[in-house]
């Protein structure tokens, strides 16, 4: 293990990720996963005979431009633009199904209850957007570079509760 200068451990689609740019960084790289193949929750599984689905085929963002840096277009990856239902079998065919921010088969408490749920995540996803193509310092770093950094993180996760949009989902 000491010819390589990275391993990565678990080649879920963030190992995947980043053991090219590693590799393209000059790093000698090695990928490591338990599973027997690859992808996490980014991969397919067989469900019943004949049937596969992407474990999380409701988390459709990926970066466009880990798309592009890698190339992925040319190995047969496309983005998926649109969002599959999700849908929770009941025995009593009471099926509570979600669809593009929608959930119908519950009562409209629960329903209103989630539409303030998810406007509370996306305001917080939104936070920390800026953030998800950086390096993240290490934690307990003091260097001022990394101090500023964590101060931007938390301002913008603070900040979404003093605007008026979104003050009744992220306070």
């Amino acid at each position: 293990m000491d010819r390589f200068r990275s391993i990565i451990i678990g080649a879920a689609h963030n190992g995947l990720g980043c053991a090219p740019y590693l590799a393209k960084a000059g790093r000698r790289v090695i990928l490591l996963e338990a599973s027997d193949r690859p992808g996490g929750l980014g991969a397919s599984r067989e469900f019943h005979p004949g049937f596969h689905a992407a474990v999380a085929h409701s988390a459709n963002h990926f970066s466009e431009k880990v798309a592009r840096d890698l190339e992925l277009a040319a190995h047969g990856f496309e983005s998926s633009q649109g969002r599959l239902p999700t849908i929770g079998l009941g025995l009593d065919e009471q099926h509570v199904i979600l669809h593009q921010g929608t959930l119908s088969g519950v009562s409209a408490e629960y329903a209103a209850t989630f539409r303030d749920y998810s406007r509370h995540m996306h305001c917080f996803a939104d936070a920390l957007k800026p953030f998800w193509l950086k390096t993240m310092p290490r934690i307990g770093s003091t260097g001022l570079a990394d101090l500023t950094t964590f101060a931007h993180v938390g301002l913008n996760v603070r900040r979404p509760g003093k605007k008026k949009t979104c003050r009744n989902s992220c306070a």
